[in-house]
């Protein structure tokens, strides 16, 4: 485990949230690949069968950059390279608190990734889609730090990411109030406030790694790696 130590110090789920995905790089074995190192799939460790899969062009283990930890993840590259966590339907059935999740308390999410190109434009970490009233976690393109729920939802502090950092961002949502945590690693600070009750971050699309769901045209991808995701419900 890449950040789960430092990460649950300062930011963490529900008391009764449930993991219901964790991919882990450092996890032997994990991330499945060919003879070139092409990744296939990424096992999920939390028992709950939502293993990440190919997607959009070619994410590569491991990854010939490292984190300051000095351990490798999985190498998204400088092109549009992406994963799928979990298709439209298994995303709406946790996000969707208008819908299918409408039972359910809310959701947190974890990611941990290091950027290694700042392009001067935005770089969507992970998330169901770009646009406003979806769920993503993306880095600015001076880099600051947002998540996306109903509106842009900004970080605390004024530290800024910077190419070759390693980041930990975490964020989490509960339904029956609309409030949200958010908190990242370059500040080390959270920064709270409400969103719509029972609100739909899902909305039928799936959810994805290395970038949002956004345009066949888009340039707004992660420009580096992924050591952990953790996915809570």
């Amino acid at each position: 485990m890449l950040f789960v130590l430092p990460m649950a110090l300062i930011f963490s789920p529900q008391a009764d949230a449930a993991l219901v995905q964790h991919l882990d790089a450092t996890v032997n074995g994990s991330a499945l690949t060919d003879g070139s190192g092409v990744v296939s799939a990424w096992t999920d460790q939390s028992g709950s069968g939502y293993s990440a899969l190919a997607n959009r062009g070619t994410v590569i283990f491991p990854s010939t950059s490292v984190f300051e930890s000095g351990l490798a993840g999985l190498d998204f590259g400088s092109a549009r390279n992406d994963l799928e966590l979990m298709d439209g339907t298994q995303t709406s059935g946790f996000l969707d608190f208008a819908g299918a999740a409408s039972g359910k308390e809310g959701f947190s999410v974890l990611v941990a990734f290091k950027v290694e190109e700042m392009p001067g434009e935005v770089q969507h970490i992970i998330g169901t889609k770009h646009t406003l009233g979806t769920l993503c976690i993306k880095v600015l393109a001076d880099g600051s730090i947002q998540a996306q729920l109903d509106n842009n939802l900004s970080h605390a502090g004024s530290g800024k990411v910077t190419a070759g950092d390693t980041v930990v961002v975490g964020l989490t949502y509960e339904s029956s109030t609309g409030k949200y945590q958010l908190w990242e690693s370059i500040n080390d600070e959270i920064a709270t406030g409400t969103q719509s009750v029972g609100g739909n971050y899902g909305d039928g699309y799936p959810l994805v790694l290395g970038e949002a769901v956004t345009l066949a045209s888009s340039t707004q991808y992660l420009r580096g790696m992924v050591g952990e995701v953790r996915f809570y419900d």
